[in-house]
């Protein structure tokens, strides 16, 4: 009997063992499922952060691509707006070189017999109408299109209070004191500019050649300015002390 008993025991033992272990593999079956799909969750998981890295490394890409080309055109839009730019320049250029329209052109001679008063609304008729006042004697209407500077002003003040009585009450004022003293300086034949130079928007040079015979030619430079709406012959100081050396005369003993 204790033979039995003892022989039974162990085999209990392995029978118990045996229902433990497929007990357990009961309950790890499907634990080891479930972890093989966590590996392959987490494997996709890896692969759509990949993906994700590299899609973002492409729009990165596509957005620094769309930058340059936004760049692109607008090099391109400046490249236009500079040569627009140049183009004005050089037609501005060629307008204020070149003879302006109408009368006065630059080579163009113009007979004194030709000469009118075509008033100051542009740089070539202010020219002709102040030809045109010197050649006529037409003080009043030359001093209109004078204009001093500062300083100019100022030593013409002082050259015409320096006059007599009578002189100062006939000339009126240092407009028409320099207008009757430059009269004799337009030599009455015919006039033709040589150059028209535009240095501001405000200032206009002319070099011109004033001609009273076939071998007597004089080179004049006059700069006209614009005052308001109109343009004006610019009186500098130079001119003035010119002016006011001839009309005081060469000093006594001058001669020796």
């Amino acid at each position: 009997m204790k033979t039995r008993i003892g022989w039974l025991l162990p085999v209990g033992l392995v029978a118990i063992m045996v229902l433990l272990l497929a007990w357990q593999h009961l309950q790890l079956g499907p634990l080891a499922a479930e972890l093989e799909v966590l590996r392959d969750q987490e494997r996709e998981f890896g692969r759509l952060r990949a993906e994700r890295g590299r899609l973002a490394a492409e729009q990165i890409q596509a957005d620094e691509l769309q930058r340059l080309r936004s760049d692109r055109a607008a090099i391109g839009r400046m490249r236009g707006e500079v040569e627009s730019l140049r183009q004005g320049t050089a037609d501005r250029e060629h307008r204020t070189t070149a003879k302006p329209p109408g009368r006065f052109g630059v080579g163009v001679p113009m007979p004194a017999s030709e000469w009118r008063n075509e008033g100051a609304a542009t740089p070539a008729a202010a020219l002709e109408t102040v030809l045109w006042a010197a050649a006529g004697g037409e003080v009043d209407v030359l001093a209109q299109r004078i204009r001093f500077d500062p300083a100019a002003r100022t030593a013409a003040l002082e050259l015409l209070q320096s006059l007599s009585p009578e002189s100062r009450a006939r000339h009126g004022s240092p407009e028409q004191l320099l207008a009757f003293l430059s009269i004799k300086d337009i030599p009455i034949g015919a006039a033709t500019v040589t150059g028209w130079r535009q240095t501001s928007a405000t200032q206009h040079p002319v070099s011109l050649s004033l001609a009273s015979g076939p071998d007597r030619i004089k080179p004049v430079a006059l700069v006209f300015v614009r005052d308001g709406e109109e343009w004006k012959l610019r009186a500098t100081e130079g001119a003035v002390a010119k002016y006011a050396a001839a009309l005081r005369g060469p000093p006594a003993g001058g001669g020796k």
